[in-house]
């Protein structure tokens, strides 16, 4: 006999003879995948917050997709949070970074309307009374809580969320997300996972004496660097097997960059939460 004829004789014959092998194919074929094969871990990624620099996340982000590194969690706070929270409504680091570049931070960060877009009358106040600090009165004479009453960034929050404003738990967006505040009423962290996206991002960045404090009932909240700037537990809490945590490493400071209002106050801010 031919010898390749021989030798798929033999093969075919093997393979008659052996009634266990079928059997075998079949039970590999049923047997349920969670036997087969162990599911991957769950990753999770902490923002850190820290004004500006945190918008550094978006490159972190970016380089996640590019590898196909897998977030199935985010947390940040202050920057953290606004580029996390906005992140887990499904946008992309593409258009975050569109996002941002069509901002005008310096009205954003200062606070002020835009002369042309005020009314007649607060224009006219605008050149009576050439100052950006406004005054309260309702309660008897008493400066501002902030020097920025926050609407401009609460109104980008608002427009950047709105498809996700009527959501009840965060873990029911596209991504589950978290982002924290601190309560001046009870000196406590206070981790968001429900209720308002919008008001909960904007608690998170309230920097204290830049922008005005979010009211919550009785808490007062302000920026969560304070209490937790880097929320690696948070993430952990959520379910997340693996924590990937995002800090932002800043240049030595120098003094003469410590001059204006804000440097002092941002530097100030800094230490404490450092």
């Amino acid at each position: 006999m031919n010898p390749t004829l021989r030798a798929v004789f033999m093969a075919f014959l093997l393979v008659a003879t052996s009634p266990s092998l079928p059997a075998q194919l079949s039970d590999t074929a049923n047997r349920p995948a969670t036997e087969t094969s162990k599911p991957r871990p769950k990753i999770g990624v902490a923002l850190e917050g820290g004004g500006a620099l945190g918008l550094a996340h978006i490159g972190a982000l970016k380089w996640f997709e590019d590898h196909h590194i897998p977030v199935d969690y985010i947390a940040g706070t202050s920057m953290g949070g606004l580029v996390g929270g906005l992140y887990a409504t499904g946008k992309s680091p593409a258009e975050l970074e569109e996002i941002v570049s069509q901002q005008k931070w310096d009205v954003i960060i200062g606070g002020q309307t835009p002369y042309q877009d005020l009314s007649y009358r607060r224009k006219e106040d605008s050149r009576d009374y050439p100052t950006f600090l406004q005054l309260g009165l309702k309660k008897g004479l008493s400066l501002p809580s902030a020097l920025n009453a926050g609407h401009q960034i609460s109104l980008l929050i608002d427009r950047e969320t709105l498809p996700y404003a009527d959501v009840k738990s965060f873990d029911d967006l596209p991504i589950p997300y978290r982002c924290v505040a601190t309560d001046l009423v009870s000196g406590k962290e206070i981790v968001f996972k429900d209720g308002n996206l919008s008001q909960a991002i904007r608690a998170s960045m309230s920097i204290p004496g830049v922008f005005k404090p979010v009211r919550n009932g009785d808490e007062v909240l302000v920026d969560g660097g304070l209490v937790g700037n880097l929320p690696t537990d948070v993430v952990r809490q959520m379910g997340a097997d693996v924590v990937i945590a995002v800090h932002l490493e800043i240049a030595p400071v120098k003094a003469e960059d410590i001059q204006s209002f804000f440097s002092v106050l941002g530097r100030s801010v800094d230490v404490i939460i450092r």
